[in-house]
């Protein structure tokens, strides 16, 4: 099928080819999900993101329970600078999906920003606890913990972190920071 083409394409990373697979996938089938989630995220690696955002809303339209379209819209907000709408979709990628880890992340990050510590730590537990091989989800959550003064809890998170990215840099140096402060 055109869109079992267009996801080889898509993995030997010939944009212009799964490009005119999933529009062929859309002229025989304009309902088709997949294909219409597959352009959005095309548009959104190219940073058109007025057209990401329609093709990814018109994926939920056929199929609202597609938690990743809404995950992705949330980024794309992020990036224009919009965080009560960013919030919003990565809210709503839970409601479609509770156990999607990268939305607890997003989240665990937009808290940690607007400096509400303890919701950062709640949300980064969640998406460790849900994508448990997340070095970076460890790490921010090592982060916060420092902020908080939890020297013991921090390290527990950068030693995480390390476990699952050994090349994990800053992981390495706030552990080898904190372990002298000890």
């Amino acid at each position: 099928s055109y869109f079992n083409l267009g996801n080889l394409y898509a993995e030997v990373g010939d944009k212009a080819m799964d490009l005119l697979a999933y529009q062929r996938v859309l002229e025989i089938n304009p309902q088709h999900s997949g294909a219409l989630y597959n352009l959005g995220n095309l548009y959104k690696d190219q940073g058109r993101s007025k057209e990401a955002l329609g093709f990814y809303q018109k994926a939920l339209d056929v199929d609202p329970r597609m938690a990743d379209a809404y995950l992705n819209m949330g980024v794309i907000y992020g990036r224009q600078g919009e965080k009560e709408r960013e919030k919003a979709f990565y809210q709503k990628t839970l409601q479609a999906d509770p156990h999607n880890g990268r939305a607890y992340f997003n989240l665990g990050f937009l808290e940690e920003a607007a400096g509400k510590l303890q919701a950062a730590v709640e949300f980064y537990q969640k998406s460790v606890a849900f994508d448990p091989a997340n070095a970076e989800g460890y790490y921010n959550l090592g982060n916060v913990y420092a902020k908080l003064n939890k020297v013991p809890e921090a390290i527990s998170a950068y030693l995480k972190a390390v476990e699952h990215d050994p090349r994990h840099v800053n992981a390495l140096v706030n552990l080898s920071i904190l372990s002298f402060q000890q």
